[in-house]
């Protein structure tokens, strides 16, 4: 049936004429009107199609059966002839086995011929199915082959057919059983192209040419995995709606002046479709570059997957080849500048610029939704590609802010025009008359840059010109709240979790840090010297300055959330390069920022902000500093106000924060206040002197505890460290209570050394205790005796000393520094307590009763031997000698006429005048003491060599070198005189004092 459509008038005219038959040959018309053909038959006729060849009366046209490819000349005239035909369903059986394809005989090819054409080339292409991969999923028994669809391209030269190659068209699918839903195809641009057909899916596809036969091709392929190769560009477009299909399609007609094909295709639910093909950048697709493909879905996924009117669905498939990261990167590169052909033009800058970000999360709504991003799981789109397109989304919001407040106020406009002033003559471009909107039309992406010379210019003139630090601070606050409201809310879809600090942050560079601090540092000033001069200022000025009081705690927000982003992703860099330089040199300029940050806001009276971001930022030792800053206090109305803020952050962080508290009542001087935690905190307290003894208050919270050991040791070791002897008696009967409060069993306790230890420290400080009353005495009298002398109470006590033994200037200076500690209840080492002792005066208030100073000196020498405490003990050297200075003194203080003289005097008398001396005196009390034979030494045991320069200074580390000399020369002195008096018999007087008090 040949059908002629005309028109005349206007009236369309169709005539229907009947094929002639031919004497020789079937006329074509029989193959689309056979069925049940039989062996051998070339079977039903699926499709026809016109050739290149044309006479004036006849047209050649291309017949494909169900076996058959045959070639007919058909005529004007209403008649054919077939010129010649070949086994078409053989060749393409052959074709496919030659490229490895069903050699294995997993099942067979069942190959289907579908469609035929041919292209400008005069190359006859057959659009081909046969049986791919198994089908899982299917519903039928057993499982059955998915169609795998290809087009084969041959070509026919004096009847002899070569293959020219086979282009996949990567589409699997089962059959559609619905009636009308055989693939057909529509080439486009003279074959370059081919659009196919399916009952719910249309492919668009371009195809090779020239493609090496197959005795040229490797046959090392072996599996029926195997796709076949050559095509490059392959677009799937799916019916939304699986109950739709396409019912028809026209062929393609190329639009004048252009390279783009328009194809109509009737769609059951739609209606009329049309799309277009753009020839030219379907043949731009080259192989190994899928990436721009990937693309390309991604733009008509965004740009027409949301209209309701589309009827296609969009999607990714998960073996997709190519660079994701890089399509999408570059997709949205493009539609932030504004860069992407597909986008509408709109000029309202601020719709433009939300249009801009609808795009944008189109893309990732679209990218979440095929299983490639916003999920921890999806590894299609790495961690670097999501963080750029937020960031670029971020940009885009940022941008969007910023314009609404240059439209709002001129004076923000004049400060972003004067600094993209200074960033075209820096790049070279020029932004035509309106650069402000250009440049949020097409440079977003240099909005750092932008930014940074913003912050430059404002803090260079922040201090001549307030107005513009104020529009400085306005655009500053502008950009860190968008940046921050975008990562609040789009950061999740993105799949970027807040601990990931992998990428850096286009906000946190160097010099983006370093420009908020500057501006920070710029209004804290300005904000310091206007307050003092504003109730004489204008309503603007008033109102100005609130504002810039505002975006002060903004700011503060801003510099610390930067300094933290950049500290973290150093961090994230050091643990991975193992070079943490970088990294701690900005640690320790944070902790510096936080401190300088902190200050402004305190005396601009945004406290709470600064208690907020120490407590965000886990800065516990400023937050300890701030919660006993006196401002603090008083914007709180009083103290307790802080302290209940010092309570929940205890509760809120417990050790981190009580800890800094604690070490900060520590270093101030402040031990109530630690003391007073012992009510509230009491575990917290017992871990916090555990890691950071203070004797001072440890033994409280062990006596609270019932731990009376822990207590006395604690108080022990705290008796040393008080400096007065009066606190010295105090702590230590302290510590000898809890010795006691350890055990019921008084006997055990009575031979416990530390007990022992302990009351030797209390009889040593009421040696000192009587010793200043008796020097005081001395002072007094002396004071008495020459009312107009206007010497010190210490010299006074030396003079006295001096008239009654003789004594050189160096051992007066030792009484006057001993003295003078004592008067002030300096609690005095051992050492110097016993030169006090044995230098002395002698007599006491002009009674004739000599002093036992000799004796206490020996018990505090002894003490001293058995403490165990490092800060009192003496080494072994030291109290040897010690011992030998304090019978030496003894030996040499008495006159030796007292000691030795009997001529005229009765026996009696002669022992009456010795037993008054300072030697007998000691040397009977000393032998009333039990067990005291180790503090015996007679006059050889006491003689020993001068001691070193070193030695004298070590014992007197205050002394200066030449007070040191002075000292030897005392030493070498009372040598000598003792060697003197033992030569006169003092060896013999001593054994026989001895005998007397000792009985041998």
């Amino acid at each position: 049936m040949r059908l002629t459509i005309s028109t005349t008038m206007g009236q369309c005219n169709i005539i229907a004429t009947r094929f002639k038959s031919s004497t020789y040959l079937q006329p074509i018309t029989r193959y689309f009107f056979a069925s049940n053909a039989k062996a051998g038959d070339s079977g039903a006729g699926i499709a026809l199609a016109l050739g290149l060849s044309s006479t004036k009366h006849s047209r050649d046209a291309w017949l494909l059966t169900e076996n058959q490819l045959q070639k007919w000349e058909v005529s004007v005239n209403a008649w054919e002839k077939l010129d010649n035909e070949m086994d078409v369903r053989s060749f393409v059986n052959n074709t496919l086995q030659s490229r490895g394809i069903g050699k294995d005989g997993a099942h067979a090819l069942d190959e289907e011929l579908l469609d035929v054409a041919v292209d400008s080339n005069g190359i006859i292409l057959i659009l081909i199915s046969y049986a791919g991969d198994l089908d899982s999923h299917s519903f039928s028994s057993g499982n059955t082959p998915t169609r795998t669809y290809a087009i084969v391209r041959l070509k026919e030269e004096k009847q002899v057919y070569t293959e020219e190659g086979l282009d996949p068209i990567s589409y699997d699918m089962n059959r559609d059983p619905r009636p009308g839903t055989v693939p057909k195809m529509t080439l486009v641009d003279g074959g370059a192209s081919v659009v196919v057909h399916f009952g719910s899916v249309i492919v668009v596809a371009s195809l090779t040419k020239g493609a090496p036969s197959p005795t040229k091709r490797s046959s090392a392929v072996s599996n029926a995995h195997h796709k076949p190769t050559g095509a490059t560009f392959r677009q799937t477009l799916t019916l939304k709606d699986p109950r739709n299909r396409t019912l028809g399609f026209g062929d393609a007609e190329l639009i004048e002046g252009t390279n783009t094909w328009e194809i109509y295709s009737v769609v059951a639910h739609n209606g009329l479709l049309k799309f277009d093909v753009h020839a030219d950048k379907v043949q731009d697709f080259y192989a190994g570059t899928p990436t721009n493909q990937l693309k390309s879905t991604l733009e008509q996924a965004i740009f027409y997957g949301s209209m309701e009117e589309n009827p296609f669905l969009f999607s990714l498939s998960s073996h997709h080849e190519g660079s994701l990261d890089t399509a999408a990167t570059s997709l949205s590169r493009e539609i932030m500048n504004s860069e992407a052909h597909l986008m509408r033009p709109i000029l309202d800058l601020r719709t433009h610029l939300a249009y801009r970000i609808g795009l944008l999360r189109s893309l990732v709504v679209f990218l979440v939704n095929n299983g490639v991003a916003g999920h921890k799981q999806s590894l299609q789109l790495s961690i670097s590609g999501r963080a750029q397109l937020s960031e670029d989304a971020e940009k885009l919001s940022v941008s969007s802010s910023l314009w609404g407040l240059v439209n709002a106020n001129i004076d923000s406009k004049d400060a972003l025009k004067e600094a993209l002033e200074i960033h075209m003559k820096r790049t070279g471009e020029d932004l035509g008359e309106d650069p402000l909107r250009m440049f949020f039309r097409h440079k977003v992406d240099q909005l750092g840059v932008l930014l940074f010379g913003i912050y430059d210019r404002v803090t260079l003139e922040s201090y001549t010109s307030p107005r513009t630090l104020l529009a400085g601070s306005r655009i500053a606050c502008t950009v860190y709240e968008a940046v921050v409201r975008h990562r609040k809310d789009a950061r999740p879809v993105y799949g970027i979790e807040d601990d990931d600090h992998r990428i850096a942050q286009w906000t946190s560079t160097a010099s983006q840090v370093e420009n908020f601090h500057r501006l920070y540092n710029a209004i804290a000033p300005l904000l310091a010297k206007k307050t003092r001069n504003l109730d004489q200022s204008s309503e603007a000025v008033v109102t100005e300055f609130a504002e810039l009081r505002e975006m002060l705690k903004t700011l503060a927000n801003a510099v610390l959330a930067l300094f933290s982003e950049r500290s973290e992703h150093l961090l994230t860099v050091a643990r991975e390069t193992g070079d943490d330089r970088a990294y701690v040199e900005l640690k320790q300029r944070f902790t510096a920022v936080r401190q300088q940050v902190v200050e402004p806001l305190i005396s601009n009276h945004a406290v709470q902000t600064a208690f907020d971001l120490m407590a965000e930022y886990r800065d516990f030792r400023l937050l300890a500093e701030l919660c006993n800053h006196p401002d603090c206090a008083k914007a709180f109305g009083n103290g307790a106000g802080v302290d209940d803020l010092s309570e929940g952050y205890i509760l809120d962080f417990e050790d981190d924060f009580a800890f800094e508290l604690y070490k900060w009542y520590q270093e101030n001087g402040q031990p109530q206040k630690l003391v007073a935690q012992e009510d509230h905190h009491p575990q917290i307290l017992g871990r916090f002197l555990e890691q950071y003894p203070d004797p001072r208050i440890s033994w409280m919270h062990d006596i609270a505890i019932g731990d009376y050991k822990s207590a006395a040791g604690a108080l022990a070791a705290h008796s040393e460290r008080e400096r007065t002897f009066t606190a010295r008696k105090i702590v230590l009967s302290l510590e000898k209570l809890c010795e006691l409060a350890q055990s019921d069993d008084l006997e055990a306790l009575s031979n416990s050394g530390a007990l022992a230890d302990c009351e030797g420290g209390l009889e040593t400080v009421s040696v000192q205790e009587r010793l200043f009353i008796e020097l005081q005495e001395v002072a007094n009298l002396e004071g008495s005796r020459n009312p107009n002398s206007s010497s010190s109470d210490e010299s006074a006590v030396a003079a006295r000393a001096a008239r009654e033994r003789g004594l050189s200037s160096a051992s007066q200076n030792i009484i006057k520094r001993c003295t003078r500690q004592l008067f002030e209840r300096v609690a005095l080492g051992p050492e110097d307590l016993i030169d006090l002792l044995t230098l002395k005066p002698l007599r006491n208030l002009g009674e004739d009763t000599s002093s036992d100073g000799f004796f206490e000196a020996c018990m505090v020498c002894e003490r001293a031997a058995m403490r165990q405490l490092s800060s009192v003990a003496l080494p072994l050297g030291r109290q040897q000698s010690a011992l030998q200075t304090i019978w030496r003194r003894a030996f040499l203080c008495d006159s030796w006429e007292d000691l030795s003289a009997t001529n005229g005097l009765t026996d009696d008398e002669a022992n009456a005048q010795r037993n008054h001396t300072a030697l007998f005196v000691f040397m009977q009390n000393l032998a009333h003491r039990p067990n005291s034979d180790d503090l015996w030494l007679d006059p050889a045991q006491a003689t020993y060599e001068t001691p070193s320069q070193e030695q004298i200074a070590a014992r007197y580390p205050q002394y200066s070198q030449s007070q040191v000399l002075e000292l030897e020369s005392v030493y070498d002195v009372e040598r000598t005189l003792l060697e003197e008096r033992r030569a006169n018999g003092l060896d013999i007087l001593y054994a026989a004092m001895r005998m007397q008090l000792l009985g041998h």
